[in-house]
Order: C-alpha cells, then sequence, then structure tokens
C-alpha cells in the first residue's frame, strides 16, 4: 500500500490491513462498511459508517473547506490533493449535492512505461496526432493520458518533445503539480474543458492538447476547433467499443468526421489495450487475449 492510501485512509480514521496491495479506490457508504479495492478485488473494512461520519470524512478529506466547494459539488465531486478525486452522492438541493451519504475515491498515481504500447501509434511522420480512448470506467484512461503527456513532452524515438498543454478540469490529471507530465507541459486547472482549450489554443501556443473524459457538446465542439486551429488533441471517453462510441451524440460527429486519427480501446485490466483503430475505425492493432 503507497503512501497516498495510507494519507487517505488516516483521513477517513480507517485502519488498513497490512496485505492491502495497490490501492485504486475507496468508498464510503451511509449504513455500510467502507470498501477498500486494490488488484486482488474489493474487501469490505470495519463498521458500517453513519451519516455523520460520512459528512465528517468528506470535511477532512476536503482540510475543512466542504462547504467552499461549491462549484465542484455542482458537478457531484471534489477534488483532493495529489490528482485524487471524490465523486460524491447525497440529497440534491439547490444545483448542487448537499447531506452526503457516498463517497467514491479515485487515488490518482503515474505509472511510468504504461503507455509504451501505444506511442508508436501516436505520431505520423514524426509529429503526434489526436487520438481518443475510449473504456467503461475504472480501466485506467486517465492513468494512460498522464503517460502519454509525458512522453510526448520529453520525446520518444518516434518524434521529439513537443509543447504540451494539459485541460485539468478537475485536478486529476496533473495532481496540482505533483505527477510528471513532461518537461515541456503546460497545465490549466479547474476550468471547464470547452472554455480551456479554447483558451490553451489561443495562449499556450500547444503542439498537443491533452484532456479527459469528454461528455458534454461544448467539450466536442472545442475539441473540433482545437484541432482545426492546428493542435492535435489526445482525449478520453466512457465507451465499451467503438460502436457504443458511435452511439454516443457527443462523440459521433468528430468520428464520423475522422478528426481523432487514432481511438484506443481498453478492456480486460486497468490499461490494457484490447484495440487501436485509425480513424476510419479500420483495426491497426489487435490483442490476441485480453
Amino acid at each position: 500500500m503507497d503512501e497516498t492510501a495510507r494519507r487517505v485512509l488516516a483521513l477517513l480514521d480507517a485502519d488498513a490491513p497490512e496485505d492491502l496491495g495497490v490501492i485504486r479506490e475507496i468508498r464510503l457508504r451511509a449504513g455500510r462498511p467502507l470498501t477498500v479495492t486494490d488488484e486482488r478485488g474489493e474487501r469490505l473494512l470495519g463498521a458500517p459508517r453513519t451519516d455523520a461520519e460520512i459528512e465528517a470524512a468528506a470535511d477532512a478529506l476536503t482540510r475543512h473547506s466542504l462547504y467552499a466547494r461549491e462549484e465542484e459539488l455542482e458537478g457531484g465531486y471534489l477534488a483532493l490533493e495529489g490528482g485524487c478525486r471524490a465523486g460524491v452522492c447525497g440529497r440534491w438541493t439547490d444545483g448542487r449535492v448537499r447531506g452526503i451519504t457516498s463517497i467514491c475515491i479515485r487515488l490518482a498515481r503515474a505509472v511510468t512505461g504504461c503507455a509504451d504500447g501505444c506511442m508508436s501509434y501516436l505520431y505520423a511522420q514524426g509529429r503526434p496526432v489526436s487520438a481518443l480512448t475510449l473504456s467503461p470506467p475504472g480501466l485506467g484512461k486517465t492513468t494512460l493520458l498522464r503517460d502519454m503527456a509525458r512522453q510526448l513532452s520529453n520525446g520518444t524515438r518516434w518524434g521529439a518533445g513537443v509543447n504540451v498543454a494539459v485541460a485539468d478540469e478537475r485536478r486529476e490529471l496533473g495532481g496540482s503539480g505533483t505527477l510528471d507530465l513532461g518537461a515541456r507541459t503546460d497545465i490549466l486547472e479547474g476550468c471547464g474543458k470547452a472554455e480551456a482549450l479554447s483558451m490553451l489554443v489561443r495562449t499556450m501556443r500547444p503542439d498537443v492538447i491533452v484532456t479527459d473524459e469528454l461528455g458534454r457538446e461544448g467539450d466536442a465542439l472545442a475539441v473540433r476547433e482545437a484541432i482545426r486551429c492546428g493542435a492535435a488533441v489526445i482525449a478520453s471517453a466512457h465507451a465499451d467499443s467503438l460502436g457504443a462510441a458511435f452511439g454516443r451524440r457527443v462523440l459521433k460527429a468528430l468520428l464520423e468526421e475522422r478528426l481523432f486519427e487514432r481511438i484506443i480501446l481498453l478492456a480486460g485490466g486497468v490499461g490494457r489495450i484490447q484495440a487501436i483503430y485509425d480513424g476510419g475505425g479500420e483495426p491497426l492493432f489487435e490483442a490476441k487475449e485480453i
């Protein structure tokens, strides 16, 4: 168990068995024990948590600034230190979550080299191309994006290092400067993706823009404009197949216009690549086993 997980569990006033591995997620639910997920699966720890304990945990996670986080609570999450994020559920009142009854904490970590298997596909004639990474939640899209950003920024054997701009709306990708995204990377935190992409194109002259979890119509419009302005865009979205991605209105037009020159599909485990397609959906790589 790493130090980040230990600190989070300490804030939650939870004693963790020493045999826990690399913790990926911690969940608290009112009336239920704490749930911890590592590479071997889920474990239930301790006695059921009360409503008051859940509220106290949310307050502790935000270092007692919970109710100063109105904008984040409107989006159903809390940004934590080191790129971790806590999704929250409870009572929706006045445009935000109040009376928190559930917390899902995703622990961020950099996995150096996890993008090695796809980096050669992210270049054409020595220049980065736009790429979309797809998977259901929890299979390592954000972790993969971090390493892509780092390698594109530092340079690889397929191309020299380039200027990378990261639109880090929820402070997950860069962990507020705690995670290595490369020597030529600039990070814009806490700004909505659509506005961030437009701002970065205007002000930072990026060769590549990296952003996570496309989900709104405005995100798609901003991606289109950034690519048409000459920046490659490396992004992610939720979908369990290429067909499912085409079925999402936000992604359909981008895919039909072939604005993404590479589409990377993850499945079967954190960061494991099932397939890589070109912009027209033709397979460039397919894993024999997942």
